[in-house]
């Protein structure tokens, strides 16, 4: 039987049961758990996928994909948003590659989350029993950090880097292949800053785990270490876009510094893991009074790679503690946090219950189960409101009765709020898409709102996005009758109590759910 480095299992020379034929089928067979939880995975992305629209955060990275690749750099290179180009550069590969379908533009997203999956059972099963590692695998995409699995923005890729740093890192630590590992390290740790500029919190749990290395063994790893300090070279790439996107951002930006941050971050990574984890701990209570199987002589995990679990599960609260002196966070800046979270269960759990290796298959199967019993229920609800596999996407959305309201207008079309422009004029049907506008204003949007990110985004993206976006005052200066699109799930937008406060009359056209469709008709004199 094939073994595990610091878990010694008791021989059986002819498995008696069910119970112990699978566990002796994931000993001596890895690669079918792996296998079958990747398939898995990518078949519930792509069908999620299918069945989703894009919105206005995932429109952020597909719209400069678009562009030629000169004008995709210097939309950045300009600092029109303030992310990095990375998720639009590989997005613009991969339409090259693949086409431009729903599930081909957010496959490069569902791979790296998946390699940070791949990564933590890597990890993990170097420690502990298989099955351990076979639950933690699992634990990411049960948690609600799945759900930028299949977003179009940089957060998959930045999880597949953060997961390829840990393995690298442990499997320097051991001293294996150190030739490939600590490059591999560096270049790991430099793509993820190149995803996003919060992946500079890594360094905190690998810099501490390394301490706790380098105390242990009473000698610094060089190498190790100059891969950690060196990587962050790789922002002065990006330093001047940092510094006008600073400027331009900051101020009156929506992700204000806060400790209600860190709750935040945990509830909705977590919360919807604790069904999963009720239902394991009762199948595996069931399970444990006859089919308990301990692994004796279990070696806890190295000190360093406790200190790196622990500490990267708490990212967020680092985040939100930084956020006071960086002006802005949000939880998914540290989403990666989800991996330190999954390896520290793992690494408790399997103490707690000494290493009993059907507690990790009921967890396993309780995770696997939730994860498809949640993308099932996402592509039904995503399918009755977006269309996908049997009709065409969006077609629902082209046809709903609010968009009739528009169709059946000739009159200029404004949108609000932000969020709900660009996808409006994503996929509104082509006589409905050339009018639609948004007018923006500054002043007007902190008034009402309290916020200006939306009115600082569109109109920088205008610049170079094929999107019409136009100052609030001349548009109603030079249109005294127009159509008003009102998106209202976080907001009914500035627009319409501006439009008020100034006299206009505004008639309710279609009420359909959260869509609201108005006739505007500025008051002689008052516009």
């Amino acid at each position: 039987m094939a073994s595990t480095p610091g878990v010694t299992f008791q021989a059986a020379a002819e498995p008696a049961g069910l119970v112990d034929r699978v566990l002796s089928m994931i000993e001596n067979r890895r690669a079918i758990p792996v296998a079958g939880f990747s398939a898995f995975f990518l078949l519930v992305c792509a069908l999620v996928s299918a069945t989703k629209l894009m919105w206005y955060d995932e429109l952020n990275t597909y719209l400069p994909a678009k562009l030629p690749f000169h004008d995709l750099l210097a939309f950045f290179g300009q600092a029109l948003d303030v992310h990095t180009p990375t998720a639009s550069i590989v997005l613009y590969a991969s339409m090259k590659l693949l086409g431009d379908n729903p599930v081909a533009d957010r496959l490069p997203f569902a791979l790296g989350f998946l390699v940070m999956s791949l990564a933590i059972y890597r990890f993990v099963a170097r420690r502990l029993p298989v099955e351990y590692a076979v639950a933690a695998m699992i634990f990411p995409a049960a948690s609600g950090v799945f759900y930028y699995a299949t977003e179009i923005r940089c957060y998959g890729l930045e999880l597949g880097c953060a997961g390829l740093a840990l393995v690298c890192w442990q499997e320097a630590s051991d001293g294996r292949r150190r030739a490939v590992a600590i490059p591999a390290l560096f270049l790991s740790l430099a793509a993820a800053l190149c995803c996003h500029y919060f992946a500079a919190f890594l360094w905190i749990p690998l810099g501490l785990a390394e301490l706790a290395r380098s105390v242990e063994r009473k000698r610094v790893d060089v190498p190790v270490w100059g891969a950690l300090i060196l990587s962050p070279s790789v922002l002065l790439l990006f330093l001047p876009a940092i510094r006008a996107a600073r400027g331009v951002y900051s101020p009156d930006s929506f992700a204000l510094p806060g400790l209600g941050h860190i709750s935040n971050a945990y509830l909705t990574m977590l919360a919807p893991t604790v069904a999963p984890i009720l239902a394991g701990a009762v199948l595996y209570f069931l399970l444990a009074p006859k089919f308990s199987r301990p692994a004796p002589e279990l070696s806890p995990p190295p000190l360093a790679e406790r200190v790196l679990a622990a500490t990267l599960a708490l990212t967020p609260v680092f985040g939100a503690l930084a956020s006071y002196i960086l002006g802005t966070y949000v939880y998914r800046y540290t989403l990666y946090a989800i991996a330190g979270i999954s390896i520290f269960l793992a690494f408790g759990l399997c103490r707690a219950l000494k290493g009993d290796r059907v507690a990790g298959i009921a967890l396993s199967i309780a995770l696997v189960g939730w994860f498809g019993l949640k993308g099932a229920t996402t592509v039904h609800n995503a399918m009755a409101v977006n269309g996908g596999l049997r009709t065409p996407l969006a077609a629902p959305y082209q046809n709903s009765e609010w968009m009739r309201a528009l169709e059946g207008s000739s009159l200029p079309v404004a949108a609000t709020p932000a969020v709900f422009f660009l996808q409006l004029a994503h996929y509104a049907p082509e006589p409905v898409r050339g009018r639609v506008v948004y007018a923006g204003d500054h002043a007007l949007a902190l008034k009402f709102d309290h916020a200006d990110t939306g009115e600082t985004n569109l109109f920088r993206y205008a610049r170079l996005l094929p999107i019409d976006v136009v100052e609030f005052n001349d548009f109603v200066a030079g249109h005294r009758h127009f159509l008003l699109a009102a998106e209202t799930t976080y907001s009914n937008g500035w627009q319409i109590p501006a439009l008020i406060e100034r006299g206009a009359r505004l008639r309710l056209l279609n009420r359909t759910g959260t869509y609201w469709v108005f006739d505007v008709t500025m008051q002689v004199g008052r516009e």
